[in-house]
């Protein structure tokens, strides 16, 4: 990969992390530590949003992670390469997945094995 490309991906990946830590501080904004008082639909509903806010906010968060990493594997020239075999990614996975770190083939061998983590 030539250095326009690493380029490009490094600036794709700050505006993923950038997008990320707004969503994460949106979410912040929405936290209400109070249960409301009312009939047990009001309560019931209440936990269902919590649950839900908790569940994208771990989202956010494992996605943020996974972010910067890619970005430490461009720093350190690890970008692009796939942790199992070492071979080339390819351009193409990376622009959908710019996080990934597995070939097409070792994902995909991963996946029969039923581990799924790229």
């Amino acid at each position: 990969m030539n250095s326009k490309q690493l380029d490009w991906f490094r600036d794709e990946l700050q505006h993923q992390l950038d997008e990320c830590e707004s969503s994460i501080e949106a979410l912040k904004e929405l936290d209400d530590p109070e249960a409301p008082e009312g009939d047990e639909a009001d309560i019931a509903d209440y936990k269902i949003q919590i649950a839900q806010q908790d569940a994208a906010a771990q989202h956010l968060h494992q996605a943020k992670l996974e972010l910067i990493a890619a970005m430490g594997r461009i720093a350190s020239g690890e970008f692009g390469y796939c942790k199992d075999t070492g071979d080339e990614i390819g351009l193409p996975r990376l622009k959908a997945k710019p996080t990934a770190r597995l070939c097409i083939d070792a994902q995909e061998r991963r996946e029969r094995q039923g581990r799924f983590h790229t």
